[in-house]
């Protein structure tokens, strides 16, 4: 079976690709489609164990904490795979730990910047309630750090070949020791009520036992120990690179999570524990882009840097297409029957999401249909073009919700995510073809 499936990848993807990148291809989507089952499980237990008002006390914090993370993750992940990326030569321990060091600098800055942004601008304000800005200005900026530092092992491994292994702890371990974690807290531990700050102390735990894990991977599969030293004259020259991909990390989270930090702020908790359950349902069909997106990554940076677009573009056109092929299957289940799906899955609280889960499967489909558009701009190092129609998304998205979330409600919340995505997408589409003539969409021109 695995022998047939790396005969087809190797024939969709054409005769610029690799047996190994065919390989990487199918390793990373049976790893994503294994992993698959275990955020939406989570998101299962807790929305059932906590019930909607503490679900959503919990979605929201974790709103909040991952509007600051992911621009990391974001950031630290492509940094790494594009400077340490080389077909060539091998990087040694100067360069891993060059770019090691210099992305601790920027975690210390941005936590520094998170904290400070807290303390001046949100302290006498209760974000949902005071128990919520409690959670987020206590816990928060701790579980940023650790998730970064998973991030940027991850983005090392990852640009020095073992893309699997890259993403391992976070995709398969953190998701899986959480529901673990979580049912032997809840079915051993605990039998009184249960509140949504446990659970993100326990988040917390099972982050710094996944970090952990991360640093024996690297040990065990690169065993390079880096020398952590940096130049004023690389620091800066590799902050000129490293901003870009940091402001369009944080666009990017924006525009994810404006809508529920809007729903928290202006509806209540029990709405924003029915988006958290269709956009967790949703999100299931990106699974294509994110499978391809990791292997293609170090690829496109490398043929960026030997000038061949030729095998860019084949490259390109076969990712896009495996996105498709594995998205629309999702996506038309999630359009035809979001009622089922909520009612079995999550309980009869919970159905009358079902319009948003149509909104929110919709949008995600339009997102796959746009391919890798925006990993292919940041590896060939046109990440400010990717920034700035990304800011022009968020802008848009951020006055579709508080136009429609307080005259629409969720529906609202569900139409802005979806023009967010159909703007972005055609935006980054058309600048990729006019500044390197690459073509991101699914068919052959």
């Amino acid at each position: 079976m695995r022998d047939f499936m790396l005969r087809f990848f190797s024939s969709t993807l054409g005769n610029y690709v690799d047996k190994d990148f065919s390989s990487s291809v199918f390793l990373n989507i049976i790893l994503r489609l294994v992993a698959l089952p275990f955020p939406l499980l989570l998101s299962i237990f807790l929305a059932r164990i906590l019930g909607p008002e503490e679900f959503g006390v919990y979605s929201f914090v974790l709103a909040v904490t991952f509007l600051f993370y992911k621009p990391l993750d974001t950031s630290l992940a492509n940094f790494s795979v594009r400077n340490l990326a080389n077909e060539s030569v091998k990087p040694n321990r100067l360069d891993i730990g060059m770019v090691a060091a210099f992305c601790l600098i920027m975690i210390g800055v941005v936590l520094i910047v998170y904290q400070l942004s807290f303390l001046i601008f949100l302290s006498g304000v209760n974000l949902v309630n005071a128990e919520v800005s409690r959670l987020i200005i206590n816990m928060s900026v701790l579980l940023v750090f650790a998730m970064a530092l998973i991030s940027l092992v991850g983005g090392i491994q990852r640009g020095l070949g073992n893309v699997t292994i890259g993403v391992l702890p976070d995709l398969v371990l953190k998701p899986v020791m959480l529901l673990a974690v979580f049912a032997i807290y809840v079915f051993f531990l605990k039998a009184q009520s249960l509140e949504a700050r446990e659970f993100f102390f326990l988040y917390f735990v099972v982050v710094l036992l996944v970090l952990c894990a991360a640093l024996l991977l690297y040990y065990k599969y690169i065993g390079i120990i880096p020398k952590l030293t940096i130049s004023a004259a690389a620091f800066w020259n590799s902050f000129g690179g490293f901003w870009p991909l940091f402001g369009m990390g944080f666009i990017q989270a924006l525009n994810s999570y404006l809508p529920i930090l809007f729903v928290g702020v202006l509806l209540s908790e029990t709405d924003i524990s029915s988006y958290k359950v269709a956009d967790a349902i949703a999100a299931n069909i990106g699974i294509g882009l994110l499978a391809v997106n990791v292997v293609l990554a170090p690829k496109l940076a490398a043929s960026s840097r030997s000038g061949d677009m030729k095998r860019a573009q084949s490259i390109l056109l076969s990712g896009s297409r495996l996105v498709l092929m594995l998205s629309i299957p999702i996506a038309i289940l999630f359009l035809l029957f979001p009622e089922v799906l909520l009612g079995t899955l999550f309980g009869a609280k919970y159905v009358e999401a079902a319009p948003l889960l149509r909104i929110l499967a919709l949008g995600r489909l339009i997102n796959a249909i746009g391919g890798p558009v925006g990993l292919t701009l940041n590896m060939l190092g046109m990440e400010r073009e990717t920034m700035r129609i990304m800011t022009i998304a968020t802008v848009i998205n951020f006055f579709l919700c508080l136009v429609l979330i307080p005259y629409l409600g969720l529906i609202g919340a569900g139409i802005s995510t979806g023009v967010c995505f159909l703007t972005w997408n055609c935006m980054l589409l058309l600048r990729l073809y006019q500044r390197s003539g690459l073509i991101a969409l699914p068919i052959r021109w």
